[in-house]
């Protein structure tokens, strides 16, 4: 059974940035089949409680869940970090995501953005006044590319051309690499080659939260995309590093991996699963560390991806108790 951790706390019904909050009793916020699941303003008092939470991938969700999820709670985005490999191997009959409508985000070269994708979206039914939207930050095939796109010349020459004669072989040397990079490699490539689609996912919260509607976001385990995105937010909404730090290492309990659906290949031998099921503080830090090195500081990581000071300071407004201020800004 989970519960949050702001629960004990709430037992009021608030109103929000337009959002009419529904904080329930500490009993309304136990889950017996959602886990990992948490207010992010548990995390940096400063923010607004009941606007954005976490968790992993409400899979296993009972019905009881699902009505505190989306009475109790009054979730109304779901924001479906996953790869479509993950989906489809995980499956889609939790109740959960039953009756839900659905958008799936993409990458449109015509305005170089990352935008949901008109053709893909879905009326739902029971919940139709509930959107779940995939903006898949890690599919595999872009995961491929990315640990290719980065191995030493010769190396990548070989992986292309053992492939071509001996497929098990060039998976065996691409795993080599997943594992020499471990979590903080994942987490290098995660925010240089999807910074864009952490974007989209920022943006969709900015713009759920300004029209009043709750967001929980989520990837398999809650932890890596999950982890991340978490921490671009509470960086931009001023938290410390510690703060961010501390949210994360939650997440070190619950003992899963997730690439992508990588990890549930069984065509993919090799793969060392202890260097990724767990989320270390060491990780995160070195994440946080390499946005300093790279971009100077998560805002202007982020203004790089086309999320401005406009709209940062937008996010600001509508998350923050105090009504944001560009002087906010810490960790980043």
């Amino acid at each position: 059974m989970v519960q949050t951790r702001g629960a004990a706390r709430r037992s009021s019904t608030v109103a929000t940035a337009g959002i009419q909050q529904h904080e329930p009793a500490a009993a309304a916020l136990e889950f017996d089949g959602i886990k990992n699941l948490r207010d992010l303003a548990d995390a940096y008092s400063d923010m607004k409680s009941g606007c954005v939470f976490r968790t992993a991938a409400p899979i296993h969700a009972s019905e009881l869940d699902t009505k505190k999820l989306y009475n109790d709670l009054g979730i109304k985005d779901l924001i479906d970090l996953r790869s479509s490999e993950e989906m489809m191997l995980e499956g889609m009959g939790s109740p959960a995501f039953q009756g839900l409508s659905f958008c799936k985000y993409k990458r449109d070269p015509a305005v170089n953005r990352v935008v949901p994708d008109a053709t893909s979206y879905v009326h739902g039914g029971s919940h139709s006044d509930v959107m779940r939207v995939q903006i898949p930050v890690m599919e595999k095939h872009r995961y491929y590319w990315s640990i290719l796109s980065r191995m030493k010349k010769r190396h990548a020459l070989q992986l292309v051309a053992t492939a071509l004669v001996d497929k098990p072989a060039s998976r065996r040397i691409a795993i080599e690499q997943v594992n020499e990079g471990g979590l903080e490699g994942l987490y290098r490539v995660l925010l240089s080659d999807s910074a864009e689609w952490f974007v989209a996912a920022l943006r969709h919260i900015k713009t759920s939260v300004a029209s009043g509607r709750s967001v929980l976001f989520f990837c398999k385990a809650g932890k890596d995309r999950t982890g991340l995105l978490a921490a671009l937010l509470l960086s931009l909404l001023g938290a410390s590093e510690e703060a961010i730090l501390q949210d994360y290492v939650i997440s070190d309990q619950f003992h899963m991996v997730a690439l992508a659906g990588l990890e549930e290949n069984p065509k993919v031998t090799g793969l060392d699963r202890q260097k990724f099921e767990r989320a270390p503080r060491e990780a995160m830090h070195a994440a946080l560390q390499f946005i300093r090195e790279t971009s100077g500081s998560i805002p202007q990581y982020l203004a790089a991806a086309g999320f401005g000071e406009a709209e940062q300071e937008e996010l600001r407004q509508l998350l923050l108790r105090d009504g944001g201020s560009s002087s906010s800004v810490a960790a980043g």
